[in-house]
């Protein structure tokens, strides 16, 4: 943490721009051209009739501000925008109070006024300069008597008007107020926190946070929000390594920054907690705190000392006591928690396990299931979470590739959305788009997370371009329609390096790819505006006679995507057909078919032909209607037909598996719930099968036939080992934890959570919704899909009015809201894509995501945290994001950040926090390697940011789960250290 400063003469070259994205700044080279002066007062002793300056250094008389390495001050033009000053080693003086900055790309106007803000971060900074937030919460002292992280919460403000040469003087004003604490120690311990507590029964509360105008003629703090009364403001002592040890009867000297207010004629309470939870209380006299100033309290005999004591923090603040540590394997990474009675079931890439917590301080496994039972021996998945109803669990499962590919592919997958691309190069006479620049860089491309069936608004592909201190390569993709896909981004610390680093091919953890040729490009920022791409049928010919005819239709099969084919006839004919053909290389007798089909209505028999060689038909599925709810189906080659012995019912989807071997063709079909196969059809054929292309269509005589056809898999080997292999569903029994079934996905999934008699599970692409009112046989009666890379990862349900809804999170592109009252009639209520996020006035659409929510109706709080590609920026925020509920139009966002200093700089995966939890008035969210950070929710339902809780050793925390009040799971992944461990906490 950094500490502020006295005297600052800068050189510095300006030239004000809006901040808008990094991408769409203009590119100038740097040049010095004008200075500006900072000068930024001691504190007031407010001790002194006289006022005089008193410096602060760190010993019985104060504390002194110094500039230090990494100082950064924001600075705003009258009325264009913010830019970053930046301090470094070189530019200090030797003795701190001033410095030289050596800026770049920017220029001062003459006669122009300027605002300035210090300290500037990323996670709180607001480009509205009439809403800049501060918060003095999560203040932490290394040492006793240290002073160092004091510039961090030090806000100060300055205002000034340049010359006719360019120059200003900023002289700056202190927005907050110092306290020092002297504290004659009770006794010989560690201590981890000193609190500043009013308990005030007057209705007063103690102000934390705030906003500040700086352009108004006397800025101060105002109030952001209705704050709770009987608040604290909490400095930590060392935390993280086990506190401040002090010798009893010596003094422990604590610094902290205040928002000032006027708390004389209040009781203040100091609080000193030790590492064992026992604390010791002291009452002092509030004084009138003005900005500016600093106010001392002393706790020693003279003053009577530390009166009170206990053990665990009173009145329900916040504690976390470590019952026990579960480890069973170092190379066992954690998922999900659930709690039945004293066993929680854990999932993670070992399986299943069931651990009995009948003895909170030492819980042992009582047994388990395998990872390869789960997955009917596949190696490469694993268990997101885990729910559970009556006597069973349900495990959703997710292929561990990233993005939307896999590790094993059919030979032809044909899926039939109206934006779907091609790995193929798209070279022809036209090129690869409408802009030939565009076709002379891109040599192949394929895009699934963002519709290219519409005008993309830009594509900016940067070149070792400078920027902001650092050399930029990115190719990155925007569509009209607000979504964007970053193909890759990357920054150098020279041109050399940046230039040295590009290669001809990228991939995306979306499945996003290209390859390129850097040499089209000159070397500096390009960016495109207004053109299409090209995009390829899934089929290379189309033929259609009578009445017959084919059209994409926007009915999703239980399977991936958004679109079918829809295939229909209106109007009786006797040469009423339509096909689309897909070539491919001669096959003789071999291979598996897969694909999903729905009838929905027939007058007459109806022929859906598979495969053909050059043109000719050789096999078909032909369907007959049996009764007006009802048909069969059967196999028909040239010379034979074989008929099912089932009946299927109209307008429902099932799933169908054909084998093509010498001798003979079988089928198997199952229900929209993909479980197991069930063998329906052996057709003998004397004759040899050779093949050259696939078909789909619709042959029939009859008029007013639909039938709806998706997802067509063709390959040699069985289907089921190249195919179904993103995701699974498995229920096991809870007491014997064996398998009872498992439901095969054509999709990752990710999240299962149980209301009552409904199941919904999420899946990137969409979420399924099952009706387990047999909690054995679940049945699907809901599948929504998205149109583009959408993910749909955790939920959460809560009630409304009598109405029972779900909340979920969709990744980048903000969450989800379904009225789920009725499971056979599931409607989309609300969706917020995230397209117009602010967040302290910086636009993070497209940048920041949220995975995972707890609600406490009317509020939900989702986890809010930024992509990789943007930490260390302006957008990088993390923290929880409010939504008011009560209105599903107007949500209104509310953002309780956490300081930038206490965020993990772990990036491997997601970047944290990723999960939230509930118990009593708190929220926490995990925090990769820096263990848990913990928010108050204040009477106004809006969470304020407490501090850390780390977890001894080397963990990277995970999931975090409350299943009462109290009582807190939270285990670790394969990011960070070796453990593998289960933590039981009790407290908050």
């Amino acid at each position: 943490m950094r500490t502020n400063k006295l005297l600052i003469i800068l050189g510095v070259a300006l030239l004000f721009t809006s901040c808008k994205d990094e991408l769409d700044n203009s590119l100038k080279n740097p040049r010095d051209i004008t200075s500006i002066k900072m000068i930024a007062p001691n504190f007031l002793s407010s001790d002194t009739s006289s006022l005089t300056r008193t410096i602060l250094t760190p010993n019985n008389d104060g504390t002194e501000f110094s500039w230090k390495d990494g100082d950064i001050v924001a600075v705003y033009s009258n009325t264009r925008g913010m830019t970053n000053f930046y301090i470094d080693n070189e530019s200090i003086s030797e003795d701190g109070t001033s410095a030289d900055f050596n800026g770049s790309g920017f220029k001062l106007l003459e006669n122009s006024t300027y605002y300035a803000f210090y300290p500037y971060s990323s996670s709180i900074q607001s480009l509205d300069k009439t809403a800049i937030p501060v918060n003095y919460l999560g203040q932490n002292m290394k040492s006793n008597g240290d002073f160092s992280s004091l510039g961090n919460f030090d806000y100060m403000y300055a205002r000034g008007i340049t010359n006719d040469n360019g120059t200003v003087a900023l002289s700056f004003q202190h927005l907050g107020c110092v306290v020092e604490y002297k504290l004659a120690v009770p006794k010989t311990a560690n201590y981890t926190q000193v609190r500043f507590e009013l308990k005030s029964n007057t209705g007063e509360y103690l102000l934390t946070n705030g906003i500040v105008d700086i352009t108004a003629e006397n800025p101060f703090i105002h109030q952001s929000n209705e704050a709770v009364s009987d608040s604290l403001l909490i400095v930590g002592l060392n935390v993280g390594d086990n506190g401040i040890q002090v010798v009893k009867d010596s003094l422990l000297t604590v610094y902290m920054m205040m928002l000032p207010q006027d708390l004389s004629g209040n009781e203040i309470t100091i609080r000193l907690v030790d590492n064992e939870q026992n604390w010791y209380t002291a009452a002092v006299d509030g004084k009138n705190m003005r900005a500016g100033f600093t106010y001392h309290y002393e706790v020693n005999d003279k003053t009577g000392g530390f009166t009170g004591s206990g053990t665990g923090l009173p009145d329900d603040e916040l504690t976390a006591k470590l019952i026990s540590t579960y480890t069973e394997s170092s190379s066992m990474s954690y998922e999900g928690m659930i709690l039945d009675g004293t066993i929680l079931y854990a999932s993670g890439n070992f399986g299943v396990r069931a651990i009995d917590y009948s003895n909170e301080n030492a819980p042992t496994l009582i047994k388990s299931q395998s990872l390869q039972k789960l997955t009917n021996n596949r190696t490469d998945m694993y268990a997101r979470s885990i729910a559970i109803k009556d006597d069973y669990l349900y495990v959703p499962l997710r292929q561990s590739s990233g993005g939307s590919t896999e590790n094993n592919m059919p030979e032809t997958r044909m899926f039939f959305e109206s934006y779907q691309g091609s790995y193929n190069d798209w070279a022809g006479a036209n090129g690869i788009s409408s802009n030939d620049y565009v076709n002379a860089f891109f040599k192949s491309l394929h895009i699934s997370s963002i519709n290219l069936n519409q005008n993309i608004k830009q594509a900016y592909v940067y070149k070792a371009v400078y920027q902001n201190g650092y050399y930029l390569n990115t190719i990155n993709i925007q569509a009209a329609d607000g979504s964007s896909t970053v193909l890759f981004r990357e920054t150098f610390a020279t041109e050399e390096e940046a230039l040295t680093a590009l290669k001809s091919e990228y991939r995306n953890n979306y499945g996003d790819y290209c390859k390129v040729d850097w040499s089209a490009l000159p070397k500096n920022g390009n960016i495109f505006r207004n053109f299409v791409f090209y995009t390829l049928a899934e089929f290379d010919s189309y033929q259609h006679s009578g009445y017959a005819e084919i059209s994409s239709a926007e009915v999703p099969c239980p399977n991936r995507g958004n679109y079918s084919l829809r295939m229909e006839t209106n109007g009786n004919s006797s040469t009423n057909v339509a096909r689309l053909t897909h070539n491919m290389p001669s096959v003789t007798d071999e291979g598996y078919l897969s694909f999903w089909g729905r009838l929905d209505h027939a007058s007459s028999d109806v022929e859906i032909p598979l495969i053909s060689l050059s043109g000719d038909t050789k096999l078909s599925l032909e369907f007959s209607s049996v009764s007006d709810s009802e048909y069969n189906i059967a196999l028909k080659t040239v010379n034979n037909i074989a008929t099912s012995k089932s009946r299927f019912k109209l307008a429902e989807w099932y799933n169908f598996k054909i084998q093509i071997s010498e001798g003979n063709v079988r089928l198997w079909y199952r229900e929209k719930e993909a479980s197991n196969w069930l063998s329906e059809v052996v057709l003998t054929n004397s004759e040899t099968i050779t093949f050259n292309e696939l078909q789909t269509g619709i042959v029939t005589s009859g008029s007013n036939a639909i039938f709806y056809f998706d997802d067509y898999y063709y390959d040699k080997s069985n289907i089921d080992d190249v195919a179904y292999v993103n995701g699974k569903l498995a229920i096991l029994n809870k007491n014997t934890l064996e398998v009872s079934k498992i439901y095969n996905l054509d999709l990752k999934a990710i999240d299962a959570k149980i209301y009552e008699d409904r199941l919904v599970l999420t899946c990137f692409y969409g979420f399924n919704v099952y009706d387990i009112s047999d909690p054995e046989s679940p049945k699907l009666t809901y599948t929504y899909r998205t149109d583009s890379y959408k993910e749909s990862q955790d939920c959460e349900f809560f009630t409304r009015n009598g109405r029972v809804y779900v909340l979920i999170c969709n990744y980048m592109l903000g969450y989800t809201i379904a009225d789920v009252t009725d499971v056979n009639n599931v409607e989309i209520m609300y969706v917020n894509d995230f397209s117009n996020l602010i967040c302290n006035g910086v636009d993070v659409s497209g940048k920041a995501y949220s995975f995972d929510v707890s609600i406490d109706y009317p509020y939900a709080y989702l986890t809010i945290s930024t992509n990789r590609n943007y930490i260390n920026t302006e957008s990088d925020i993390r923290g929880i994001v409010t939504i008011d509920l009560s209105d599903f139009n107007n949500p209104s966002p509310h953002f309780s950040l956490v300081p930038s200093d206490d965020v993990t700089t772990v990036t491997g995966g997601d970047p944290r926090p990723t999960h939230i939890a509930k118990s009593n008035d708190y929220l926490i969210i995990n925090n990769a390697d820096k263990g848990l950070l913990v928010f108050l929710i204040g009477n106004n339902g809006l969470p304020v940011y407490t501090g850390v809780v780390t977890v001894s050793g080397k963990p990277c925390i995970n999931n975090i789960y409350v299943p009462y009040d109290g009582i807190m799971f939270v285990n670790d992944n394969n990011h960070g250290g070796s453990a593998r461990n289960i933590y039981l906490f009790k407290g908050f």
